[in-house]
């Protein structure tokens, strides 16, 4: 496992990658929005025709941001250059509009209404992307209230500092238990090392079983897990962990030097807290660790709340139905605000202990206590084997 390097970036660069991805981010979302939707609607030939021409025009778009020289050939002037982009990008986008305004026309005539407003979202989204192309190819003139791309990225840059190597590197709020699960050594001195200097409490097994059995007798706060292991992998581990009750509430962070979508996600939906391939940035690992480890302490803390609550309940059950019959309190919970029942029969027993007062003087008050709890649990025996009913208890008595 390595880490790269974290260098200063100047700010020119800076700003030029953040409006770059700003662009992108712009051209982008109407493409995104209107495959999106392409994909909730039923197939057929205008429909793959509309979703090939949507891939087509996200590709373009991407070339025009991040190739914008490949794209302008050699012989080509800027306004020639100019022409052709905007016919480039508006040839899809009037495809994907005209085959959605015919599949609009035959939906209404059959009467299927259903899918009307995804198509409409790719009409939308196509007329923003024909604007977003006109303003681009041919800018016009902004009134003074209207930000500019650059503004908008320059404001976001000095509202988002750049990360402080030194003030991540010693600054630490969190603490924990961290279980390590590498099956390479250098991997793992390399985790315990780097943890352990942030005032972690590190335990590395190098092997799925190991971390199993290991979580068996011992409690962690977090789990790095690795994908790639062999025997066990990294996800059957995983999956164990999160069919357990011992042991679900851990989060995990997977790491993998397997950079795909589908197995972040996979990992994900497995119940993984996080995602994380190699080589990474030690600064965006201890974010994650600290995010990780913030939840779960909130999650502790309202299961301790919980349970905190779950016990006063108890405990105050218990007291009332020390006073009222178990059927009076189920009725005053079902929101009965005058309870007052008719018998035309009814046998009440008053018992009492002869010579309590004397003998309350003459004992300890956690020994009367005792005494009565131990006469009180008897009878509380006799009358469920009777079938009777108990009313309460008055000091020494019993009704």
């Amino acid at each position: 496992m390595g880490y790269q390097e974290v260098q200063s970036v100047p700010e020119a660069d800076r700003l030029e990658r953040a409006l770059g991805a700003f662009l992108r981010q712009q051209l982008s979302a109407p493409v995104v929005t209107m495959r999106g939707f392409l994909d909730i609607i039923l197939e057929d030939t205008r429909r793959e025709r509309m979703r090939d021409a949507c891939t087509d025009l996200a590709a373009l778009v991407g070339g025009v941001i991040d190739q914008p020289d490949a794209i302008r050939k050699p012989e080509e002037s800027f306004e020639t250059f100019q022409s052709r982009l905007r016919h480039d990008l508006r040839t899809p986008l009037n495809a994907i509009k005209g085959y959605c305004e015919m599949l609009i026309e035959d939906m209404r005539d059959a009467g299927q209404t259903q899918l009307l407003p995804d198509l409409d979202k790719v009409r939308e989204a196509a007329d923003q992307l024909l604007l977003q192309i006109d303003a681009m190819v041919e800018p016009s003139p902004r009134s003074d209230e209207q930000e500019k791309p650059v503004e908008i990225v320059a404001g976001l840059l000095r509202a988002i500092a750049p990360v402080d190597v030194r003030q991540h590197e010693h600054g630490r709020e969190l603490t924990s238990r961290i279980l390590v699960v590498d099956d390479i050594a250098a991997n793992r001195d390399l985790l315990d090392r780097r943890l352990t200097r942030e005032g972690h409490q590190v335990v590395a097994v190098d092997n799925g079983v190991g971390a199993l059995d290991l979580l068996l007798v011992e409690n962690f706060d977090l789990i790095l897990l690795d994908l790639m292991m062999p025997g066990m992998s990294g996800f059957k581990v995983l999956y164990r962990l999160k069919s357990s009750s011992r042991t679900r509430h851990i989060p995990v962070i997977m790491i993998s030097a397997l950079d795909e979508l589908d197995t972040a996600v996979r990992c994900i939906e497995a119940g993984a807290e996080d995602y994380l391939p190699k080589p990474f940035n030690p600064i965006l690992l201890r974010a994650k660790i600290n995010a990780s480890l913030e939840k779960k302490w909130l999650r502790d803390r309202e299961q301790k709340h919980f349970e905190e609550l779950r016990t006063e309940k108890l405990r105050s059950e218990s007291l009332l139905l020390n006073i009222l019959p178990q059927n009076i309190v189920a009725r005053m919970r079902a929101g009965e605000a005058v309870i007052a029942d008719r018998f035309d029969h009814a046998t009440i027993l008053f018992s009492d202990l002869v010579g309590f007062t004397v003998l309350a003087s003459s004992f300890a008050p956690d020994r009367i206590l005792e005494l009565l709890s131990s006469v009180f649990e008897s009878f509380d025996r006799a009358v469920q084997e009777q079938g009777l009913e108990k009313i309460k208890t008055i000091g020494d008595a019993y009704m």
